[in-house]
């Protein structure tokens, strides 16, 4: 299924007010002083040319990444076609009733559907989440849970991540908790070069 494809079922779908649709993507963003958060739907590929799959996921976008991200979210349903628009609507319906609005609502979703998730992009999201709420306890305990053991022979991606967390973690034991903000903003806009988007106003 191409992408005018995937935008045109998106068009096709009712979202709460607060979502901006933009081709696959159906989103809004929540905001912690000038940081923010990608909370999204995303009509995905599937193997079937015909079919496709909706993934629901929380982003936070001050994490340096070149694409959306589906590891903090859920499938909604299975394989979806032009002709059950009407059911996924219906199963849309309660994951808007579940749409976070705040750090907090973010941090207890994480937390909540993910507790026992080993990955990265995961104790990056709760630790960064914590500065953001400044419980620094917490932030370190999260990324003290990352292992650096491919710090500098692992592939290439994974030392530039690891690198990434190692500078923070430091950054957070030496209380430089403004200067961890000003990474996390120029984090924020290379990401959203990548995935081409802007934020609200």
């Amino acid at each position: 299924m191409n992408g005018k494809d995937r935008a045109t079922i998106i068009k096709k779908l009712n979202f709460p007010e607060n979502f901006i649709k933009k081709g696959p993507l159906a989103y809004k963003m929540v905001k912690k002083d000038d940081l923010f958060y990608l909370v999204g739907f995303f009509v995905d590929n599937s193997i079937d040319n015909d079919s496709f799959y909706v993934q629901h996921f929380i982003q936070p976008l001050f994490i340096e990444f070149t694409t959306f991200v589906f590891t903090l979210g859920h499938r909604v349903g299975g394989i979806w076609n032009k002709d059950n628009i009407s059911d996924l609507q219906m199963s849309l319906e309660p994951f808007f009733l579940k749409v976070p609005n705040n750090v907090p609502d973010i941090i207890n979703y994480i937390n909540g559907n993910f507790k026992n998730l080993d990955n990265l992009f995961k104790y990056q999201s709760l630790s960064y989440s914590y500065v953001l709420v400044q419980e620094k306890e917490a932030a370190i305990k999260e990324l003290k849970k990352v292992s650096f053991k491919d710090l500098k022979t692992g592939p290439l991606w994974k030392q530039k991540e690891l690198g990434r967390i190692n500078t923070v973690l430091d950054l957070m034991e030496k209380n430089e908790f403004n200067e961890i903000r000003a990474i996390f903003g120029l984090w924020q806009q290379a990401t959203l070069d990548a995935i081409k988007l802007t934020l609200p106003d």
